[in-house]
């Protein structure tokens, strides 16, 4: 999908993503944060399917399967998920110079 999240506020960068690992940190946090009816429900909304342990790349794997029936014939799939950035986590008011 993308390889790059980068967070402007003013013209100001404040994302400081230095890692291209953050596709693994959504899904850590997802099924660290969530169980498995909310896995069935209301995150699939964000294109989440329970991946097998030790089949996570596994091209034919039933989570990869489930994920490739949304996209058959090219057909546009929306999603709605949260944006995993530590700068959107931050509990504190940022300036709207962004820089402090």
């Amino acid at each position: 999908m993308w390889e790059n999240i980068q967070i402007l506020l003013n013209g100001a960068n404040v994302s400081f993503v230095t890692t291209t690992n953050t596709h693994f940190k959504a899904y850590l946090e997802t099924i660290l944060t969530f169980g498995h009816d909310a896995a069935r429900t209301h995150l699939t909304a964000a294109g989440f399917c329970m991946d097998t342990a030790g089949k996570f790349d596994d091209p034919d794997s039933e989570a990869n399967k489930e994920r490739r029936t949304w996209t058959a014939l090219s057909a546009e799939v929306g999603f709605s998920s949260n944006v995993h950035v530590d700068v959107l986590s931050v509990p504190r008011y940022r300036r709207l110079g962004g820089r402090g």
